[in-house]
């Protein structure tokens, strides 16, 4: 048994099932995303009342449709890289399975985004949430995920990055992402994926904005580091951040340890947001940013907590949604008319700003606020733009 094996198995021991009881809480199984893993060494058993079986031909499913949208994006030549979940099977041991729910690709351009949302909304797609877009130094940044739902009422999302990496608000990573990126097999399907350290920067980023680290993102970390050679100096150069490399630091301490337990970060949001987004702000030397930045930032927090909507109103009307995509920062876009195509242009309605794009015109908005009459105007008034 190597090493590998070894540690999955004390993962294992400590959720033990002993007569029939967990020795942890199955709330800790699913925080933890390892559903897949725990069910598969124990197939009579159930979490969140599925059996090993049921996820497996979930999955099944969704690894036959992802297949067929790998076919067609190659056939379209768009460029994109796939991560997470995706990325990581390059690394686990083919005994041990890695729980993921969504699948997750970049694109290297804008170009390639228009080609595949009209790939995607030919094939039933549909947005999930409002799509976020940006522009940082003259580069289309965006953020979206799709859902499309198959048979048996089975639901795949795909999670899609626009050109950069989002980190947080404001803050992005494209180092060396296409210039050294790689092929692996995933179950038939031949994907483009970063390289093995970019897929460990990555790991590093997304676990950055946990108040809780998964146990899962330190299984990780051990396979990436049992399977490659990575350079440690490499990766601290390219995280150049205090926090990030705080986030690192963790991951060397815990992996050599067999009683994994979840990694609480007090007050981890306050830490993230003063060791990444306020000095990343800073850097432009702009004010107006940072005030831009944080009123949308109370917005969300109040909305959040549903309380004082009138000051949310107020925000909204004094932050521009034109400001802040050109600022770098990120704006809700609604898809107001998917016939009404164009190359990016922006028009001015009212108090709202509208984006037309190659595949439709969107509204820019902070908070998703749209009144049910205006988007009627708006209908109205693109007919004669």
């Amino acid at each position: 048994m190597n090493n590998a094996d070894l540690l999955f198995n004390k993962v294992i021991e400590n959720s033990v099932f002993i007569h029939g009881k967990s020795t942890i809480l199955e709330k800790e199984i699913i925080q933890n995303r390892l559903i897949d893993p725990i069910l598969s060494c124990h197939p009579n058993l159930t979490i969140n009342n599925e059996s090993f079986q049921q996820r497996e031909q979930k999955m099944k499913v969704k690894k036959k449709e992802l297949k067929i949208i790998i076919k067609e994006i190659d056939e379209e030549n768009i460029d994109y890289l796939a991560l997470k979940g995706l990325a990581m099977s390059k690394y686990y041991p083919k005994n041990i399975l890695r729980q993921s729910n969504d699948f997750d690709l970049i694109l290297k351009t804008p170009q390639d985004f228009w080609k595949l949302h009209r790939l995607f909304d030919k094939k039933g797609y549909e947005f999930t949430y409002l799509p976020m877009f940006s522009e940082n130094h003259n580069s289309f940044l965006g953020l979206l995920k799709y859902e499309k739902v198959l048979e048996n009422n089975i639901k795949i999302r795909i999670e899609v990055n626009i050109s950069h990496f989002i980190v947080a608000e404001g803050v992005w990573y494209v180092k060396d992402l296409w210039e050294q990126s790689q092929f692996i097999n995933f179950n038939g399907i031949s994907l483009k994926i970063p390289s093995d350290e970019n897929n460990l920067i990555m790991l590093i980023l997304e676990s950055s904005g946990r108040d809780e680290m998964f146990v899962r993102d330190f299984i990780d970390y051990y396979f990436i580091m049992q399977a490659t050679s990575i350079n440690f100096k490499n990766i601290e150069k390219k995280l150049n951040n205090v926090f990030l490399k705080s986030v690192f630091s963790k991951f060397i301490a815990y992996s050599n340890e067999f009683n994994f337990k979840k990694v609480k970060r007090k007050n981890s949001k306050i830490a993230r947001e003063l060791g990444i987004i306020l000095p990343n702000l800073l850097k432009e030397k702009s004010m107006k940013k940072v005030y831009h930045r944080y009123l949308k930032f109370l917005g969300d927090n109040l909305i959040e907590k549903d309380i004082l909507f009138g000051i949310v109103e107020k925000i909204d009307a004094n932050v521009s949604t034109l400001t802040r995509f050109k600022q770098g920062l990120f704006c809700h876009f609604y898809l107001i008319d998917g016939e009404k195509i164009g190359q990016l242009k922006w028009v001015k309605f009212e108090k709202y700003y509208l984006l037309i794009t190659p595949i439709g015109a969107f509204i820019a908005t902070n908070f998703a606020f749209i009144e049910e009459d205006d988007e009627f105007k708006i209908k109205e008034f693109l007919r004669m733009v």
